[in-house]
């Protein structure tokens, strides 16, 4: 559904451009603004659409990688991905089985191969996966090679960029060039160039706000950036940056999308970050208007924070987590939300989840930087949710787990250890305490199930009125 607002921005943003190679200050002034929020979902048709898992961001023996292009597909292919496009630096890969051309700099000893038809034919009709291909997004490549800086573009469906240098500290250059050759575009991991990896504060200084929504505005065909990259090492800012972004560029009439990608060099960095894209039928042509409409949603095995909660890594124990996903396909099917467990984990990987419960005990809370006591939890809990572990704790699985509490038998009821505990059930999670109410009927009826929930300001709004002529009114 779509919602008109109108606002009044009072506000001023005055930039002093430190390096020559940023845009002139870029500046907001008072005025009344209408603009239209969107949801990129809107045209979605939930009972008939499907999601197909995606990876952007590769390289082979073309650039920087070490496989083959054949070797990097085929692991992206058995890693059972439905979506992937080739970026080598400087490099344009027009379709799996196309010859390439040399940049000059990574490869010129080597010799790089297509594809084979017959193995192209294989893979993008999954004619050894049941019927479920992989497609091939052409025209792809990562801009600007060989900087310092790494001011790195991904380019898609375009033609530029065959070969050419990057320009140090600029962004700017790429994006506009892909969009005269008709492309799409992607700022890629933008922390390596703010440096927000180390000093996260940075995403948050006016200098790079003004200069990346400079981009965005200016340059429709420049989609989103990654707030993702690989491990999310030099990214754990990038987030907060995108964040600041989005409250610039949406009063504008402009939306940018989130991205998590492996920027995979080698074999073993497949699987890390994806995207999920929503699509009638897994074609070149779907995923395209998605890319540019935002039906699509990022997702990683790697969380590296900003705000005091510890580090994740996903991609630990591999056994374990496919033994938690088989746990949570079999609820899935017995749900009868999935047929078998390769329709749950296609098709509904998000739902139902698992969750570890056990009683309740003191634990670390690194936030606030304090133990929390066990006598202010009646159980601790930890989800896993698009398997990995969540940062805190859904509110969906909250009710859940408040509503098991009261039920005799369950796993829940038993560790709390009450045949009927108390209204109030407090979930102690990695991000502190959440309150639940529930009560159930001995029937099973669910009569009530609440949460008690925290949020941060999301926006701020200031009206201004004309001072009044009556002497008698100040």
């Amino acid at each position: 559904m779509k919602k008109n607002f109108k606002r009044v921005l009072s506000a001023a943003l005055v930039v002093v451009m430190l390096f020559t190679a940023f845009p002139a200050a870029f500046a907001f002034g008072s005025k009344e603004t209408d603009y239209t929020i969107i949801s990129p979902y809107e045209q979605v048709d939930w009972n008939t659409w499907k999601t197909y898992k995606a990876n952007l961001h590769a390289h082979c023996d073309a650039s920087d990688g070490d496989p083959t292009l054949d070797e990097m597909v085929e692991e992206y292919y058995k890693a059972d991905y439905d979506i992937l496009a080739m970026t080598d630096h400087g490099v344009i890969t027009n379709g799996w089985t196309s010859e390439r051309e040399t940049n000059g700099i990574f490869n010129k000893f080597r010799k790089v191969y297509p594809m084979s038809e017959e193995n192209y034919e294989r893979i993008t009709k999954g004619l050894d996966r049941g019927g479920r291909g992989m497609t091939d997004i052409r025209g792809g490549i990562e801009c600007n090679m060989a900087v310092i800086s790494k001011t790195h573009v991904n380019g898609y469906f375009t033609t530029y960029g065959q070969g050419e240098w990057g320009i140090e500290n600029d962004y700017r250059t790429a994006p506009v060039e892909i969009e005269k050759a008709g492309g799409y575009s992607v700022l890629n991991h933008v922390g390596d160039w703010v440096d927000s990896g180390r000093f996260p504060h940075r995403s948050h200084w006016n200098v790079y706000i003004a200069y990346f929504a400079g981009i965005f505005i200016d340059c429709p065909s420049c989609l989103g950036m990654e707030i993702v990259n690989n491990t999310d090492r030099v990214t754990r800012g990038d987030r907060e940056l995108w964040d600041e972004l989005l409250q610039v560029v949406i009063p504008k009439g402009r939306n940018i999308w989130a991205f998590a990608d492996d920027d995979s060099e080698k074999l073993n960095e497949v699987g890390r970050s994806f995207e999920f894209f929503v699509l009638p039928e897994n074609n070149e042509a779907n995923v395209k208007k998605a890319m540019k409409d935002g039906n699509f949603f990022a997702a990683s095995k790697y969380y590296k924070t900003t705000d005091g909660v510890g580090d994740f890594d996903g991609d630990g124990n591999k056994e374990l987590l496919a033994y938690l996903e088989e746990i949570r396909g079999i609820a899935c099917v017995k749900c009868g939300m999935a047929k078998d467990l390769a329709d749950a984990t296609k098709n509904s990987p998000a739902f139902p989840m698992v969750a570890f419960i056990t009683e309740a005990q003191d634990y670390y809370y690194p936030p606030e930087k304090k133990t929390i006591k066990k006598d202010e939890v009646d159980l601790v809990s930890r989800l896993m949710f698009m398997q990995v572990l969540h940062k805190t704790y859904a509110g969906t699985a909250t009710v859940c787990t408040g509503v098991a509490a009261k039920i005799p038998g369950t796993i829940v009821n038993q560790v709390i250890g009450k045949e009927n505990p108390e209204e109030l059930v407090r979930i102690g999670h990695p991000a502190g305490v959440i309150n639940c109410y529930s009560e159930v009927t001995p029937d099973l009826t669910v009569k009530k199930a609440a949460i008690e929930r925290t949020a941060r300001r999301l926006m701020e709004g200031y009206a201004l009125l004309e001072k009044s002529k009556d002497p008698r009114r100040k």
